[in-house]
């Protein structure tokens, strides 16, 4: 909300306050989303996989509205207000990394429709400066999606090793209370149950 302030005097009241209203409808869509997932989950009616579909779907919507926003509302002439809008810009496809990691679709998603809109704008601008800044986002947003890329294959990693080494602590605690040969709870066990 600090991009509408900083261009309330010099971009058309009516296309600020528009992008603040889409901007806020796709927070409240966030929101009921967020609620009808609690209510799912709630009732045991949960697929993963709708979830992270509709999930997905808001946050195309949302970083829609906020990419496409800030190059509809930056000036044209003023290279410290496109400089500043870029650095939103940059922040927001930023913010997706380690926000969206674990899902590494989603994470490109926000970055790229939350970052290319401006990124793009200016490639096509008049002045080199322009097309350097624009070239520099597009730059950042692919080091920035190979690092989101590795980041979400060592959450994999990490997910898996930490599920089988519960899955070999439960076993080695199932071992240390059973007779090997009959099956049935040994003396540790009848101890431990004494306690």
């Amino acid at each position: 909300s600090y991009l509408h302030w900083l261009w309330w005097p010099e971009v058309s009241r009516t296309l600020i306050v528009s992008w603040l209203v889409a901007g806020g409808s796709c927070t409240m869509l966030r929101f009921a989303t967020l609620a009808a997932f609690r209510r799912a989950c709630a009732t045991g009616d949960f697929d993963p996989a709708h979830w992270v579909r509709v999930y997905a779907g808001t946050l195309a919507i949302s970083a829609s509205v906020w990419g496409c926003g800030a190059v509809a509302v930056v000036s044209s002439t003023d290279l410290l207000s496109q400089v500043v809008t870029v650095m939103f810009a940059v922040g927001l496809a930023g913010s997706a990394i380690p926000t969206y990691t674990a899902h590494r679709q989603i994470t490109w998603l926000g970055m790229g429709l939350a970052l290319s809109p401006m990124s793009l704008w200016l490639l096509f601008q008049p002045q080199p400066l322009q097309k350097v800044v624009g070239l520099a986002c597009l730059i950042f947003l692919v080091t920035a999606s190979l690092g989101a890329r590795r980041l979400s294959a060592a959450l994999v990693d990490a997910f898996r090793l930490t599920h089988e080494l519960e899955r070999a602590n439960r076993l080695t605690e199932a071992t240390a209370i059973t007779d090997v040969l009959t099956d049935l709870s040994n003396r540790q066990a009848f101890l431990d149950h004494a306690e």
